[in-house]
């Protein structure tokens, strides 16, 4: 083998080499790439543990962003498996967030899906609101001369009027023995930084009263529209959203089969 020889075999192996350790990228990339192949991501399809719907929406004053406000948990409360017949009372669940710098006043309205949008219990609870000074009763000395004297005047007159005042009171209570929920649209104010719950098992929810079709488990209310009035010039652009019933607490009894041809 003469020199000439040797140096070109020589200059061949870092080439050969370059291309065995390219070849072997290559197959890895190649491998890799298979093993995942055809399958989609495994967190494409992760639902969230709540099954309400829940939904944000940006607040500004016209020229920087203000926060926001949303919607969470966003239910139809499950009634069984025979739903809603028309004209039925649906109860709502669902948290209201204000998580802006102002007040906001929320009206909740349903229009095709009921007749209105009511507000049931004894009242809305509010995270972390602080009560008004304002709101604790306070008597002056003046006043309290004045309630005295009044106590003592009335005690010569409830006794002349005391069969009277019952009869009245115990037909008014035969007519009306709890408050009425009122009319609708479903009002509410929320302090700012502060947020809403609205619950059946809680202290007060929203009805959808008078529903204007059925409405059974796997079906929705749809188009629930939540309108924000903030102070200070604030404003959002809210859209509409559905309302999904409630799965069940507990699994359903498993019905019989029905067999076509039973054998005798």
């Amino acid at each position: 083998m003469t020199s000439t020889e040797r140096t070109a075999r020589a200059g061949r192996k870092p080439a050969l080499r370059i291309a065995l350790a390219a070849g072997a990228a290559a197959a890895a990339v190649a491998a890799l790439s298979a093993c995942s192949a055809g399958q989609a991501n495994q967190t494409a399809y992760i639902q969230a543990a709540v099954p309400g719907v829940s939904q944000t929406w940006s607040v500004s004053d016209g020229v920087k962003s203000q926060g926001s406000v949303s919607i969470r948990n966003l239910l139809v409360a499950y009634p069984g498996p025979q739903g809603y017949k028309a004209g039925a009372d649906a109860p709502l669940e669902v948290r209201i967030f204000n998580d802006t710098p102002a007040t906001v006043k929320v009206t909740i309205t349903a229009t095709g899906v009921a007749s209105a949008v009511k507000l049931a219990g004894s009242g809305v609870t509010v995270a972390q609101s602080q009560p008004s000074p304002a709101a604790s009763p306070s008597v002056s000395g003046s006043a309290a001369a004045k309630a005295s004297t009044s106590a003592a005047a009335s005690k010569s007159a409830a006794a002349s009027t005391s069969a009277a005042a019952s009869t009245s009171a115990s037909a008014e209570a035969s007519e009306s023995p709890s408050a009425a929920a009122p009319a609708g649209p479903a009002t509410i104010t929320i302090p700012a930084g502060d947020y809403a719950v609205l619950d059946p098992a809680g202290k007060s929810h929203l009805v959808l009263s008078g529903l204007t079709q059925p409405l059974t488990p796997g079906q929705a209310a749809e188009s629930l529209s939540f309108q924000f009035q903030f102070e200070g010039g604030l404003s959002t652009q809210s859209t509409p959203v559905d309302a999904p019933m409630a799965p069940p607490a507990s699994p359903l009894p498993r019905s019989p089969i029905a067999v076509a041809n039973p054998e005798e």
